[in-house]
């Protein structure tokens, strides 16, 4: 029996719902630290930057490929505009769009060099991580910028009672990713491309082109996540984003991004990220060495990839078909 993928989405998020559903109601029993109103403000803020991480990964993931330099770019976009704060005293309504345009630069760079050389993606990024974080090394001889405005410091801390005000920039991004992947053609065209790049070069679409704009994308926003962290730790630093690919990759894997392309599902990220925070905030509440958390992120990637597997599996059978194969090549299930 065919299955509809919207079917299929749907369901894969709403076991994720129900896992975050029973890990909340289970920490709420469990510890009376849980629902206090700074703990939930704290998780709601982690959850926010780590969602906007792993956006950026994910946009970059739908064409087959992966961004390795979304913590670099972070840190540098968080230096540059500390920078631009202390040392030069530029305004805010003009720094902020330079940062942003930084992080887009750096993500077509990124993308220009995955299309013109024909390298992986993978490769691409590493290489220019190295040189993004290089550069904020020499920027700040390897020490954090203290001088930001008393402005950003705040708004990193603002929020409306347990809502923090930088999780609006968190749902802009999402509301943007889920127009351009569902409701615009250069969005479909990078899942058509993920899911197959014969058939979808074969039909017109301009792969570079696609490839560099998930890239410019992916750069973008993790520019908007370097500046959040820089208000958040009220520091320019550029280890601001050394922490960022195992929880990226762990958000989307677990979220039902095909590791492939073709496949995205943004509420799925969003709940793969709350998940990973969730066992984050019980671990950190019950004084459980952190380090901890990076051992159980590996664990959950390689079961979320052990059970990619099957799904894949599954989609070779012809019972799933993957988000983004083009009507011309395979009539879409309704």
């Amino acid at each position: 029996m065919r299955l509809n993928l919207r079917s299929v989405v749907r369901a894969e998020a709403f076991v994720l719902f129900i896992v975050v559903l029973l890990g909340a109601t289970a920490l709420s029993l469990v510890s009376s630290q849980f629902l206090q109103t700074f703990n939930i403000y704290v998780l709601l803020y982690n959850v926010a930057l780590s969602t906007l991480v792993a956006f950026g990964q994910m946009v970059v993931v739908a064409t087959g490929g992966m961004n390795i330099s979304l913590g670099a770019i972070g840190g540098l976009s968080a230096v540059v505009a500390a920078m631009l704060m202390e040392w030069h005293g530029w305004p805010l309504w003009l720094i902020i769009p330079v940062v942003l345009l930084g992080g887009t630069l750096m993500g077509f760079i990124n993308g220009f060099l995955t299309v013109k050389t024909g390298i992986s993606a993978f490769v691409i990024t590493l290489a220019m991580a190295s040189a993004y974080t290089g550069a904020s090394m020499a920027i700040t001889n390897a020490n954090p910028i203290y001088g930001i405005y008393e402005s950003v410091r705040s708004l990193g801390q603002a929020r409306i009672g347990v809502f923090p005000w930088p999780a609006v920039a968190t749902m802009v991004v999402m509301a943007g990713l889920a127009t351009w992947f569902h409701r615009m053609t250069s969005g479909r065209q990078v899942l058509a491309l993920g899911g197959n790049r014969t058939a979808a070069e074969l039909t017109g679409v301009p792969i570079g082109r696609r490839v560099i704009q998930a890239h410019v994308i992916s750069g973008l926003i993790a520019s908007i996540a370097g500046f959040l962290t820089m208000a958040r730790v009220q520091a320019g630093a550029p280890t601001i984003g050394n922490a960022w690919l195992l929880p990226g990759f762990a958000a989307i894997v677990i979220g039902g991004v095909l590791l492939e392309g073709g496949k995205i599902t943004i509420v799925g990220v969003l709940l793969g990220v709350a998940i990973l925070e969730l066992i984050a905030n019980a671990l950190a509440i019950s004084h459980t060495d952190p380090f901890f958390v990076t051992l159980l992120q590996g664990a959950l990637v390689l079961v979320a990839v052990i059970l990619g597997q099957a799904r894949r599996r599954m989609m070779a059978k012809g019972r799933v078909r993957p988000l983004g194969a083009l009507p011309s090549t395979e009539p879409r299930a309704e």
